[in-house]
């Protein structure tokens, strides 16, 4: 159960087509949230943009508008051995 009262602020949520992303989603638009989901191209959001790329990433935060709340999800999973992560 939400308590808190979001009514009027504005969500900007990245990685929000996942299983915990999508979970924020719910909860903060339950509370009354106004939420925008930045996403990678291909998959269900209100904004496409590739998060590894510094300007597209800019620009999508820029033009999602001010917000007052950020959740940064955003993961990327790589299948490889761990001696390669160096």
């Amino acid at each position: 159960m939400i308590t808190t009262d979001l009514t009027g602020r504005q969500a900007l949520v990245t990685g929000g087509a996942g299983t915990i992303g999508r979970a924020f989603v719910a909860a903060l638009r339950e509370a009354g949230a106004k939420v925008s989901v930045l996403e990678r191209p291909g998959l269900p959001g209100d904004i496409a943009v590739d998060l590894s790329d510094p300007a597209a990433a800019e620009a999508a935060v820029r033009d999602a508008g001010p917000f007052d709340i950020l959740i940064n999800n955003a993961a990327l999973i790589l299948n490889r051995p761990w001696e390669e992560f160096t």
